[in-house]
């Protein structure tokens, strides 16, 4: 965080509570789905291989955010 603070980066992280802390220092943030979105959006991955990082991630077991932000 201190170096996405410093050097104006994007923080990467799934934690909701360091996302929001990061947000009232004013630092952008993104999480998992917002990294393969972005992938998907600069034409990294097609939406098949977005379809499919998805899947596996939800059947080992991650909890998808309810909320964006």
């Amino acid at each position: 965080m201190a170096l996405a603070y410093c050097c104006n980066w994007v923080l990467a992280s799934d934690d909701l509570k360091a996302k929001e802390f990061a947000k009232t220092k004013g630092i952008l943030v993104t999480g998992t789905l917002g990294i393969i979105s972005k992938a998907r959006s600069l034409k990294i991955i097609d939406s098949d291989e977005a379809n499919e990082i998805s899947r596996h991630l939800f059947e080992k077991g991650y909890c998808f955010p309810t909320r964006s932000g």
